[in-house]
């Protein structure tokens, strides 16, 4: 492979030993090309650097006149100030030691000034202070009653039922399963058997059992010794006697 450096692309360069400037490059075009002061953001960040450290917590910040401190300031510059004639240097000078007195203030003084949260909470919770923030429902009456009878009336309740328009649910095993059942109609379904029947009608339709021995007929039956003495009682017992008129036999008597 011959590489032609004139028509052949490279690709990729590891390393340029020169570069020299190109019109049609994109993406940097209108670039800085200044190298940045970092003596002069050093320099800001020094002089910004108490309001750095102390974002949102003004309790701890240094440089900072209350609001007590910047009216007596005041005062004291109206009066240091001379009527209907030039200030002074004693005056001059008294209004500078004022103005500079402002940026005097140290962070115990702001500590000092600002009350603790533990002393604010005291302060509201202290006898009936915390009252003034309640609300006032000595003219609200309700029960539960009302509020249940409310919530149910018209379609109210239905703001708090979830919404399961979206849900897919495949209710054919449960329609299927409620129309697998085996629902009974004493009218006309057939029970296979009866353990146990409480009140009986009288059934003329009934087979295998018409005509049948009543348990109210029944009679109890006499004794062996009761079927003997019938049997033997008078000439019952002659009946049972071989008829021998016609064998021609004459009667024999027979001694006792």
């Amino acid at each position: 492979n011959n590489f032609d450096p004139v028509n052949d692309t490279v690709a990729r360069v590891t390393l340029v030993d020169t570069t020299t400037v190109n019109t049609d490059m994109r993406g940097t075009d209108g670039a800085n090309t200044t190298a940045p002061d970092n003596a002069s953001i050093s320099a800001i960040l020094a002089d910004t650097n108490e309001l750095q450290t102390n974002q949102g917590n003004f309790s701890t910040a240094t440089g900072f006149a209350t609001s007590a401190e910047l009216a007596q300031t005041e005062i004291d510059i109206i009066a240091a100030m001379p009527s209907g004639s030039d200030a002074t240097l004693a005056q001059q000078t008294a209004i500078l030691n004022a103005v500079n007195s402002l940026n005097d203030l140290s962070s115990a003084d702001v500590t000092a000034a600002v009350p603790t949260a533990t002393a604010i909470y005291t302060e509201f919770t202290s006898g009936a202070n915390e009252d003034v923030f309640k609300a006032d429902v000595s003219g609200i009456s309700v029960d539960a009653a009302s509020i249940y009878t409310y919530f149910t009336t018209s379609n109210r309740e239905d703001a708090f039922k979830a919404d399961v328009s979206g849900l897919s649910v495949d209710l054919s095993p449960v329609t299927a399963a409620i129309s697998a059942l085996n629902d009974f109609n004493p009218a006309t379904d057939t029970v296979a058997r009866v353990t146990l029947v409480d009140t009986t009608t009288a059934n003329t339709d009934m087979r295998g059992t018409e005509n049948a021995f009543l348990a109210t007929s029944f009679v109890t039956p006499p004794t062996a010794s009761e079927v003997y003495a019938e049997f033997i009682s008078g000439s019952n017992e002659d009946a049972f006697k071989a008829d021998l008129s016609s064998l021609g036999v004459a009667s024999v008597e027979f001694g006792s």
